[in-house]
């Protein structure tokens, strides 16, 4: 005979499991969260011999950061791969084009960005058995016009309030702000993150 008492009593409620990224050329800031704490962030990297190709470079990157989440999501879980829940959320990055005069580099370094953002969005729908919440935020919609390093100093201190911090593995200084911006897009997201300008004298 069943104990339905000790049954509810004793159901474990699964997790929801939010990855971020911020997307690159050949790299991809990337942050996972676990009920909207912060667990890991880092940069992936493609090797030096990825294929030249945008499609393919794209496919393979988006593999690396497919199979980091997924060993990521286990070791917090702390259970088995085929207990671990799917990702409930995923937020990328997607890069916007700026009117003539206002744009900076080559607008054809935007092409990789995109073709990973479709190539990420078709990864995870692929593998889920359950539905994935997918959005993709351009650059002003998540930190408006604040420079980029004034923004990645504000979003570590945010997670240095709440302890979150340590969760960036990523130490290499030249890919450390693809791995805050990814947890700072995560921060938006849940309405931790204050994008506003603060100019000097102002209360």
């Amino acid at each position: 005979m069943v104990n339905h008492v000790a049954s509810r009593r004793y159901r474990v409620t699964a997790p929801r499991f939010m990855l971020c990224v911020d997307p690159g050329k050949s790299s991809a800031g990337v942050a996972l969260f676990r009920d909207e704490k912060l667990q890991s962030a880092t940069c992936l990297r493609l090797g030096k011999d990825a294929s030249t190709d945008i499609t393919a470079r794209a496919v393979a990157l988006a593999e690396a950061i497919y199979a980091w989440s997924r060993r990521t999501m286990i070791d917090t879980w702390g259970g088995e791969s085929h207990l671990t829940p799917d990702m409930s959320e995923l937020i990328v990055e997607c890069p916007q084009v700026y009117t003539r005069g206002k744009s900076k580099g080559d607008p054809e370094d935007l092409l990789p960005l995109v073709a990973l953002c479709g190539a990420l969005g078709a990864r995870f729908q692929h593998a889920h058995h359950d539905p994935i919440v997918l959005q993709t935020y351009r650059p002003r919609d998540w930190k408006g016009t604040v420079d980029g390093d004034i923004m990645c100093a504000r979003i570590e201190a945010r997670l240095r309030e709440t302890g979150e911090l340590d969760a960036v593995r990523e130490r290499t200084k030249t890919f450390r702000h693809n791995a805050i911006d990814a947890c700072g897009i995560g921060l938006y997201r849940l309405g931790r993150l204050n994008r506003e300008r603060i100019f000097p004298g102002a209360t």
